[in-house]
């Protein structure tokens, strides 16, 4: 309702083509996901976009291909983006600040 109220719309981007599945407690993964979506709202300018992504990568982070697969697990990773004003540099941890 809070969304609506201020014309804000949702993007889900989730990979169609290519699904894969997450096993996660449930509770805690639901209620991780409405707090960020809820801090999201709350910084995001009226008539403002919020997108949730999700995709499957390598746990080093690397870049997702085929063969990075078959040297280390898989791993989901989960972004909200929002069009808030974001974290001052200064109060991101050094090596998130550059």
């Amino acid at each position: 309702s809070e969304a609506q109220a201020r014309h804000i719309k949702f993007h889900l981007a989730v990979p169609r083509d290519d699904p894969f599945v997450i096993t996660v407690d449930s509770r805690r993964m639901q209620r991780v996901l409405i707090n960020l979506v809820h801090n999201a709202l709350k910084y995001s300018p009226p008539h403002g976009v919020v997108t949730l992504s999700i995709q499957a990568g390598p746990i080093d982070g690397s870049e997702c291909a085929d063969q990075a697969f078959e040297h280390s697990p898989p791993t989901a990773y989960i972004s909200i983006e929002d069009e808030g004003p974001g974290i001052e540099p200064d109060d991101l941890p050094p090596h998130m600040g550059q």
